[in-house]
Protein backbone atom coordinates (compact mmCIF):
# COMPACT_ATOMS: atom_id res chain seq x y z
CA UNK A 1 0.00 0.00 0.00
CA UNK A 2 1.19 3.67 -0.72
CA UNK A 3 2.09 6.16 2.21
CA UNK A 4 -0.29 8.21 0.79
CA UNK A 5 -3.31 6.39 1.24
CA UNK A 6 -2.86 5.26 4.62
CA UNK A 7 -4.84 8.17 5.93
CA UNK A 8 -7.39 7.42 3.11
CA UNK A 9 -10.70 6.75 5.32
CA UNK A 10 -11.61 3.65 4.95
CA UNK A 11 -15.03 3.93 3.70
CA UNK A 12 -15.04 6.93 1.77
CA UNK A 13 -18.96 7.84 0.48
CA UNK A 14 -19.20 11.52 -1.27
CA UNK A 15 -21.83 13.88 0.06
CA UNK A 16 -25.43 13.40 -0.56
CA UNK A 17 -26.77 16.91 -0.50
CA UNK A 18 -25.21 20.40 -0.77
CA UNK A 19 -27.00 22.79 1.00
CA UNK A 20 -29.17 20.21 2.46
CA UNK A 21 -30.38 19.37 -0.95
CA UNK A 22 -30.12 16.39 -2.36
CA UNK A 23 -27.74 15.74 -5.35
CA UNK A 24 -29.72 13.70 -6.80
CA UNK A 25 -32.70 10.62 -6.81
CA UNK A 26 -32.40 7.87 -5.58
CA UNK A 27 -36.15 6.92 -4.54
CA UNK A 28 -37.94 3.98 -6.84
CA UNK A 29 -39.31 4.29 -9.98
CA UNK A 30 -42.93 4.83 -9.77
CA UNK A 31 -45.17 1.79 -11.80
CA UNK A 32 -46.15 3.14 -15.31
CA UNK A 33 -42.83 5.55 -15.92
CA UNK A 34 -39.69 4.49 -17.69
CA UNK A 35 -36.09 6.23 -16.38
CA UNK A 36 -32.98 6.00 -17.71
CA UNK A 37 -30.37 5.23 -15.51
CA UNK A 38 -27.10 7.60 -16.06
CA UNK A 39 -24.99 6.99 -12.99
CA UNK A 40 -26.61 7.92 -9.99
CA UNK A 41 -29.57 9.75 -11.47
CA UNK A 42 -33.19 8.32 -12.36
CA UNK A 43 -33.37 10.67 -15.75
CA UNK A 44 -36.94 10.65 -17.19
CA UNK A 45 -37.11 10.97 -21.01
CA UNK A 46 -39.74 13.65 -20.57
CA UNK A 47 -37.32 15.83 -18.66
CA UNK A 48 -34.50 15.78 -21.71
CA UNK A 49 -37.29 17.50 -23.98
CA UNK A 50 -37.77 19.58 -21.14
CA UNK A 51 -34.47 20.89 -21.16
CA UNK A 52 -35.14 21.89 -24.95
CA UNK A 53 -38.46 23.82 -25.12
CA UNK A 54 -38.33 25.31 -21.41
CA UNK A 55 -37.28 28.55 -20.85
CA UNK A 56 -35.34 30.07 -18.02
CA UNK A 57 -38.00 32.06 -16.19
CA UNK A 58 -35.46 34.70 -14.40
CA UNK A 59 -32.36 35.57 -13.63
CA UNK A 60 -29.17 36.69 -15.94
CA UNK A 61 -30.06 34.01 -18.51
CA UNK A 62 -33.82 34.43 -18.59
CA UNK A 63 -35.29 33.70 -21.42
CA UNK A 64 -32.54 31.21 -22.67
CA UNK A 65 -33.37 27.96 -23.20
CA UNK A 66 -32.19 25.49 -19.65
CA UNK A 67 -30.03 23.52 -22.40
CA UNK A 68 -28.56 26.56 -23.74
CA UNK A 69 -27.33 28.14 -20.21
CA UNK A 70 -23.28 28.32 -19.92
CA UNK A 71 -21.36 25.68 -17.86
CA UNK A 72 -20.34 28.26 -15.43
CA UNK A 73 -23.99 29.78 -14.57
CA UNK A 74 -24.95 26.00 -13.59
CA UNK A 75 -21.98 25.34 -11.52
CA UNK A 76 -23.33 27.88 -9.58
CA UNK A 77 -26.60 26.98 -8.83
CA UNK A 78 -24.42 23.66 -7.62
CA UNK A 79 -22.65 25.95 -5.31
CA UNK A 80 -25.32 28.04 -4.02
CA UNK A 81 -28.03 25.57 -4.26
CA UNK A 82 -30.27 24.38 -6.76
CA UNK A 83 -34.01 26.04 -6.77
CA UNK A 84 -37.36 24.30 -5.98
CA UNK A 85 -39.34 22.14 -8.02
CA UNK A 86 -39.09 20.62 -11.46
CA UNK A 87 -37.16 24.00 -12.42
CA UNK A 88 -34.17 22.81 -9.77
CA UNK A 89 -34.75 19.40 -10.78
CA UNK A 90 -34.16 20.70 -14.78
CA UNK A 91 -31.15 23.06 -14.00
CA UNK A 92 -29.20 19.86 -12.06
CA UNK A 93 -30.20 17.71 -14.94
CA UNK A 94 -28.64 19.96 -16.86
CA UNK A 95 -25.95 20.38 -14.67
CA UNK A 96 -25.04 16.95 -14.55
CA UNK A 97 -25.51 16.52 -18.45
CA UNK A 98 -23.44 19.63 -18.66
CA UNK A 99 -19.71 18.68 -16.23
CA UNK A 100 -19.79 15.49 -17.84
CA UNK A 101 -19.47 16.82 -21.83
CA UNK A 102 -23.11 15.18 -22.65
CA UNK A 103 -24.51 18.12 -24.31
CA UNK A 104 -24.45 15.91 -27.66
CA UNK A 105 -26.95 13.64 -25.68
CA UNK A 106 -30.04 16.48 -26.13
CA UNK A 107 -28.23 16.95 -29.98
CA UNK A 108 -31.18 15.31 -31.44
CA UNK A 109 -33.42 16.89 -29.44
CA UNK A 110 -32.84 20.22 -30.37
CA UNK A 111 -33.18 19.07 -34.59
CA UNK A 112 -36.46 17.40 -33.80
CA UNK A 113 -37.63 20.89 -32.24
CA UNK A 114 -36.66 22.27 -35.33
CA UNK A 115 -37.96 20.41 -37.49
CA UNK A 116 -41.45 20.91 -35.78
CA UNK A 117 -41.86 17.07 -34.71
CA UNK A 118 -40.67 14.63 -31.86
CA UNK A 119 -39.14 11.65 -32.48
Amino acid sequence: MRASLRFWPARFTPPLAVNDRPLYSRRPTPVGETHHRMGGWRVNPEDLQTLVTLRMPYGKYAGRLIADLPGPYLAWFAREGFPDGQLGRLLQLMHEIDHNGLNELLDPLRQARRHGGTR
